[in-house]
């Protein structure tokens, strides 16, 4: 073994390292911990060396000074409790005092479908303050979920509401077989023609203007050529489940300006006494682009912005609306690469500088904290989809998160991705919400298996889905299930037994890690608005070594491949 210092804090890192990128692996000896006094890894195979550049993550001691300054360590078990029917102060009372019976400290308050008061009004901020003056009492400690029902960032449908540009945009394309093109009017001023591209002239050239406006197309005969693409900006068709709201423009500074002041200022407004005392935090849920969706919403299509033209060019020098047909097609050469690469990094740019990082600077300058997890991270494809890079959108949360939901399946890498973002941020802990979907049939045995399996991958933060405030009504007991609440007595007379498990089982995080290279760079390159199969394969690869060397007895910390890009 070899020892190896990360800011301060000792790591012991096996002579395995897995360089996994074009299906090849290659073992890396670490030999140099610091080169010029700089966080970098030098690995070196023969003559062969690479080196991982570490300030390439923002490795600060930010978090871990906002957790010393709160004076704050959390639970390692913190359920949601879903706030679903009609409150009333005697019985949130009742329900502080249950929990805190079996030895639950900390809550995240989560008004879920079913809530009766209006979500947001000064009837819901009344029971929010009567919770926290109750917790307050007992030395409780409580989260706030950041939105109804999920996923974050729309206050509700409010955010649209105050301004229904935000919505969230998407990129789509059609193949030409008519010598007309228009887009119809709808409620949303979203839709726009944004290129066309003569595939068998110039596959670089943006000729828009010489046959279109911003909403139709008329090409004569030219379309018979069979070689004509329009590429034109919707608005997202996606719906939350229960209150079929629209979603937001994530990559607009705007959308997530007018969510946090709808929503966290709100609270700070009426509680600004608990913030960094009985609130600890604020939990931000499943955002994310909701594109290409579940099969379902905008097959085939990517995410778009307003903004994003513009953006593009001022970052990668090049107009983007010239190589929008690489987006859909390969080529020969490295055109598509690059552009679609070129793509996923402005985009992901813009995405967590515009959500993460002004939520977070926001929470910290509140003095507290932020957490929560992101769409989809079991697979690479969805996480390519769905956010771009799942490492950089973990950046700007003081507890990287994921979701282990539906079904238990110990195959699933999920744990280990959001361990390995905690190692690498140099974050104090990492959680999982856990158990939505399960099942009323969920077993005490079945919970410590899952439990166990997140533990042993690294994960610190056990967050129960959920604690039902109901489950009378046919929204609320069909809501993701199961209840580990009273009434599921089952589970509920198991809770401190459960507690007690949780905080006395260790993980293996930091014992011999294999650094397994997550080929994020490579299935950019790859990736294809309508066929998975090519990212499937890398992924399938990727997740038969983990398999492999977790049998060996490895715990994995998986690195992303674009810090071994030369400067």
């Amino acid at each position: 073994m070899l020892m190896g210092i990360f800011n301060g804090k000792t790591i012991k890192v096996s002579l395995l390292i897995l360089f996994i990128l074009f299906f090849s692996f290659i073992s890396f000896e670490i030999i140099k911990k610091s080169v010029d006094g700089k966080n970098n890894i030098l690995y070196k195979e023969k003559d062969i060396s690479l080196t991982v550049d570490i300030n390439k993550f923002h490795r600060d001691n930010s978090t871990i000074f906002l957790f010393k300054r709160l004076n704050y360590t959390p639970q390692r078990v913190i359920p949601f409790w879903f706030w679903n029917g009609n409150l009333s102060k005697k019985e949130i009372t009742r329900q502080i005092e249950l929990m805190q019976s079996t030895g639950i400290k900390e809550v995240i308050i989560h008004a879920r479908s079913g809530l009766v008061q209006e979500y947001l009004s000064e009837e819901w901020f009344e029971f929010v303050g009567h919770a926290l003056k109750e917790l307050q009492k007992k030395d409780m400690k409580a989260w706030i979920y950041d939105e109804f029902d999920w996923p974050s960032g729309i206050a509700n449908g409010k955010v649209l509401e105050k301004n229904p540009n935000l919505i969230a945009k998407n990129l789509k394309m059609k193949k030409m077989k008519n010598s007309n093109f228009s887009l119809p009017n709808t409620q949303f001023k979203a839709r726009k023609i944004v290129s066309v591209i003569f595939s068998n002239i110039d596959n670089t050239s943006n000729v828009k203007e010489k046959y279109c406006n911003n909403i139709s197309c008329s090409f004569g005969e030219e379309y018979k050529n069979n070689s004509i693409y329009v590429f034109y900006q919707d608005y997202g068709h996606f719906k939350t489940e229960y209150k079929h709201h629209y979603y937001v423009d994530l990559m607009n500074p705007n959308a997530t300006l007018n969510f946090i002041n709808l929503t966290h200022e709100e609270y700070y407004r009426r509680f600004p006494d608990h913030f960094g005392n009985t609130i600890v935090g604020f939990f931000t849920d499943e955002p994310g682009f909701y594109a290409n969706t579940y099969d379902i919403y905008d097959v085939g299509s990517i995410a778009w912005s307003n903004l994003f033209e513009k953006e593009f060019y001022e970052k990668k020098g090049y107009n983007i609306t010239n190589y929008v047909y690489y987006l859909w097609y390969d080529d020969e050469g490295n055109i598509s690469e690059k552009v679609k690469r070129d793509y996923f990094e402005v985009r992901t740019d813009l995405y967590v500088e515009n959500y993460f990082k002004t939520i977070h600077d926001w929470t910290s300058s509140h003095k507290v904290l932020l957490t929560g997890h992101v769409l989809i991270e079991e697979n690479l494809y969805d996480i390519v989809n769905f956010e771009g890079d799942f490492f950089r959108t973990m950046e700007y949360l003081d507890i990287p998160g994921t979701d282990d939901i539906i079904y238990f399946d110990k195959n699933k890498i999920t744990p280990i991705l959001v361990s390995s973002a905690e190692f690498i941020y140099n974050k104090p802990y990492s959680l999982t919400e856990t158990f939505a979907g399960y099942g009323w049939d969920l077993t005490y045995n079945k919970v410590i298996a899952t439990t166990n399996w997140l533990i042993e991958n690294g994960v610190d933060i056990i967050v129960p889905h959920a604690f039902f405030y109901t489950t009378e009504g046919e929204i609320q007991y069909n809501d993701y299930p199961p209840s580990f609440f009273f009434q599921n007595q089952d589970l509920w007379t198991k809770i401190g037994e459960y507690i007690k498990h949780v905080n006395n089982k260790k993980n293996n995080k930091i014992t011999t890690p294999a650094l397994v290279v997550y080929p994020l760079k490579k299935s950019w390159s790859l990736f294809d608005p309508i066929n998975r199969t090519e990212i499937e394969k890398i992924d399938y690869e990727l997740k038969s070594q983990i398999e492999s060397l977790e049998k060996k007895g490895n715990s994995i910390i998986l690195i992303p491949d674009y810090v071994f890009d030369k400067k």
